[in-house]
């Protein structure tokens, strides 16, 4: 079967990940015996010991996606990327494009519900991003202001609620006061990704090593049973 390359010595093949030693010219297959020592060199890190506890489960692990602005959509396109490899497709996501796609969800229906929200947080204090909610008066204002990288946006409630939505995919948010939400309160469709959110402020992704891959978008008929009390 054809080799996906996530890194240019880590790759998917035949359902399993795995690493090739260059210095014994072998591949070594990813277990659960082995699966941190290779992966933490992609990133993965082990969940903090809190949730590992609360959890119960050895497999589950946090990668950093990246920062400025714009964790939240690094943190999804890795998510849908690598499901995508898993099932032997080709990666096509971006912060880019999941920008558009909430963008794209601002309608007639929802802009003014949207808009006070904003304007109530940032009245509140509890307002994250560059720009300004009071200078926006229409749909396409902030559609644009949705689609900027960086610190202008940051990815937040709301718009993990459009792209839940758009999606068709539930969004679990892990706290590190060991809290856990639910995006729109329910698990409405039959896929689900896990966020790991610190500080209120930054957001990683949770995945689980299942002996064979990390898994990043579950399916909620098989989810491993650490996660499926969660959301009981």
């Amino acid at each position: 079967m054809e080799e996906y390359y996530i890194t240019e010595d880590l790759y998917f093949k035949n359902n399993c990940l795995y690493k090739y030693d260059n210095n014994k010219d072998k591949e070594i297959i990813i277990n659960k015996k082995n699966w941190y020592k290779y992966l933490k060199e992609y990133g993965w890190a082990k969940i903090e010991e809190e949730w590992k506890h609360k959890l119960e489960n050895n497999y589950v692990c946090l990668l950093e996606c990246g920062s400025d602005g714009d964790c939240l959509f690094h943190v999804l396109s890795e998510a849908l990327n690598f499901d995508l490899i898993f099932n032997y497709k080709i990666p096509k996501n971006d912060i880019s494009s999941l920008r558009e796609l909430c963008a794209n969800e601002i309608n007639e229906d929802n802009f003014d519900i949207i808009l006070e929200s904003y304007r109530a947080e940032n009245e509140c204090g509890e307002f994250f991003g560059e720009w300004d909610p009071n200078n926006i008066n229409s749909i396409e204002q902030l559609k644009l202001e949705i689609t900027k990288l960086g610190n202008n946006f940051w990815g937040d409630h709301i718009l993990m609620q459009l792209l839940s939505t758009k999606l068709e995919i539930n969004f679990v948010i892990l706290r590190d006061n060991l809290n856990v939400n639910i995006i729109n309160n329910e698990l409405k469709y039959s896929k689900t990704i896990f966020i790991y959110y610190f500080e209120d402020l930054h957001f990683q992704l949770i995945g689980y090593f299942n002996g064979r891959y990390i898994e990043t978008v579950f399916d909620n008929n098989n989810l491993p049973i650490c996660f499926s009390r969660l959301v009981k």
